[in-house]
């Protein structure tokens, strides 16, 4: 669930989260393969607990602790 206006509301956009393998970090690599324009991850603000992955128009990467 997301903001009301989020892409997480139109099933555009998921949260990605891990107990153990891949790591947070992995995952991040990991999604930059998959034709996401959005992926967000550790060390961008509040995101240090998951992967965001999401489609908008422009490219948008971002994991300052990966």
């Amino acid at each position: 669930m997301g903001a009301a206006a989020s892409l997480h509301t139109y099933g555009k956009a998921a949260d990605l989260g891990t107990s153990s393998r891949p790591s947070l970090c992995e995952m991040w690599r990991m999604a930059r393969t998959c034709g996401f324009k959005e992926i967000l991850g550790p060390g961008y603000p509040d995101h240090d607990d998951h992967v965001h992955v999401g489609n908008k128009s422009t490219q948008f990467w971002r994991a300052p602790d990966c």
